[in-house]
């Protein structure tokens, strides 16, 4: 779902009379704000872990679902060990 599929399922929430759909919409909206602020190859690596969580354990995916794996996403690229691999490319170049 894009930010503009977002806002279409917003306004078919709006038909509906609910005082929720407002702070729905701007979770949706915050949401993938949120998502496109990430880099392109964290938003794939995202887009799998989404497609995981939905076909393989049948659950929508939630908020907590995107901070584990940003807080996996953030472990990894810290390793002290192997997280700076442009380091390692560059020694590579230089050989």
């Amino acid at each position: 779902m894009c930010p503009q599929q977002c806002v279409l399922v917003c306004q078919g929430l709006y038909s509906t009379p609910s005082k929720n759909h407002p702070t729905l919409c701007r979770f949706l909206l915050l949401y993938f704000l949120l998502i496109f602020k990430l880099p392109y190859n964290m938003r794939e690596r995202w887009r799998r872990v989404v497609d995981d969580i939905m076909e393989l354990q049948g659950r929508p995916v939630k908020f907590d679902d995107l901070v584990s794996f940003i807080d996996l996403e953030a472990r990894i690229a810290t390793n002290p060990v192997f997280g700076e691999i442009t380091e390692s490319s560059k020694i590579l170049e230089a050989s």
